[in-house]
């Protein structure tokens, strides 16, 4: 967790520890100053940390509320971190331009960039369980460890065993939440949304 004003701040390092990182955005404060660049370059830093997983895909996700007001180069700094191999997502509300987050954003700004109209908007539409938090949290998931190979059969398949790995018809779409019991748990792009709800 990054904040920016005049310069970036580093709030939180990288945790799993949901508790941390609720009391780092709850203790946030919305300042008169807006340096993105600042905040890109401090939240870059920290991805560089023995924190990161061996193997993760660097993620990071910029939100402002206006254009950047101090000297700094936001597109610049948004190169910098995409240069890195990091995914960009740029967020925004209120007086920042479609165009700056477009143009920070990871290619496509179409899926990489957000602009709402203001901070509640922002959070419904988080709440809602939106495709852009589907994107940040498949690309932020543990890598899951490979099946085991079996062996292969010293024989050939029977006529009565084939197409192993067909879902039955009886328990087709094992994959798919039922209607009546779909999970309420937010996800983590959710839940951070949810902690702005004070700062809105």
């Amino acid at each position: 967790i990054t904040s920016f004003a005049s310069d970036g701040d580093v709030r939180q390092q990288l945790t799993t520890d949901d508790t941390s990182i609720d009391d780092a955005i709850a203790g946030l404060q919305a300042g008169g100053l807006t340096s993105i660049s600042g905040g890109l370059a401090s939240g870059l830093a920290t991805l560089g940390s023995s924190a990161v997983r061996d193997g993760a895909e660097k993620v990071l996700i910029v939100l402002t509320d206006g254009e950047q007001t101090v000297e700094g180069d936001e597109v610049a700094a948004a190169t910098a971190v995409k240069d890195s191999g990091t995914l960009l997502f740029a967020v925004g509300f209120g007086g920042v331009s479609e165009a700056t987050l477009e143009a920070m954003a990871s290619s496509p700004s179409s899926t990489f960039a957000l602009k709402a109209a203001d901070l509640g908007a922002l959070i419904s539409h988080f709440q809602s369980g939106s495709l852009f938090c589907k994107l940040v949290t498949e690309h932020t998931a543990a890598p899951t460890a490979a099946a085991p190979t079996a062996p292969a059969p010293t024989t050939s398949a029977s006529p009565t065993s084939a197409s192993p790995t067909s879902a039955s018809p009886t328990t087709g779409a094992p994959t798919t939440a039922s209607p009546t019991t779909a999970s309420p748990t937010a996800t983590p792009c959710q839940s951070a949304f949810d902690a702005l709800s004070p700062l809105s």
